[in-house]
């Protein structure tokens, strides 16, 4: 069993060595911005654009998104609640492709 001073000495050399990993040493290469996410919504044919009724925010009801295979074809579906409006439903058509 390890005495206290020996876990002292292991937990002391975890957070030099997670220390380091932020120190200006380590070598990083800024690569500069990183796109995570890309805009596809125009190309799967979904137009779907929330719009706040009024300038009442607190009683728009709010928006959402649900995703389920609707027409039971094996292809998830988009369901998009529009609080005072028209909701919208994108069936798959084939990947990444939506209609409305």
């Amino acid at each position: 069993m390890a005495t206290l001073r020996t876990r002292s000495i292991r937990w002391a050399w975890v957070w030099f060595v997670a220390g380091m990993c932020g120190a200006p040493s380590c070598p990083f290469v800024d690569e500069g911005p990183v796109n995570v996410f890309e805009e596809v919504s125009q190309e799967a044919g979904v137009t779907f654009f929330y719009t706040v009724p009024g300038e009442d925010l607190d009683g728009s009801g709010g928006g959402g998104v649900a995703v389920a295979d609707v027409d039971l074809d094996g292809d998830l579906d988009i369901f998009f609640p529009q609080g005072d409006g028209a909701n919208a439903l994108y069936l798959q058509k084939a990947p990444w492709r939506f209609v409305d």
